[in-house]
């Protein structure tokens, strides 16, 4: 009965502490990192507020470290840009409120997964304010 209580004690240690361990993992390696998807909002979306909250989606496993979102008046790879509002949020976090913005101008957006220091692939959408 001893030895019966024992084993079962060291079997119940043994999944605990692998299940601890598996906990510890849900933060991405720079090799893990994916594209966040379903920006919103996005398509040169007209907004009605000037204080609009930016989302995203990103694929269930783990999570960056954080993201890092650039909201930007002109397109990065024209040249001609002006950041209007930068921003790193948790990686757990899907969502950031930013602004105030001007009415009536077109802003670009970018959100950026991090970890270790390293950006992965970024996702871009558009609207006007």
């Amino acid at each position: 009965m001893k030895r019966s209580i024992l084993s079962l004690v060291a079997i119940l240690v043994l999944l605990t502490s692998g299940l601890s361990a598996c906990y510890l993992e849900d933060t991405c390696s720079p090799d893990e990192l994916d594209i966040p998807s379903n920006l919103s909002p996005n398509s040169d979306t007209p907004l009605d507020t000037l204080l609009p909250l930016l989302s995203w989606s990103y694929p269930e496993g783990c999570d960056p470290e954080s993201f890092i979102v650039e909201v930007t008046t002109g397109l990065t790879w024209a040249g001609e840009r002006t950041l209007a509002f930068h921003a790193e949020v948790p990686g757990s976090e899907r969502t950031v409120v930013i602004g105030p913005l001007s009415p009536g101008t077109h802003y670009y957006w970018i959100v950026y997964p991090v970890s270790d220091g390293e950006r992965g692939t970024h996702a871009w959408g558009s609207f006007i304010a």
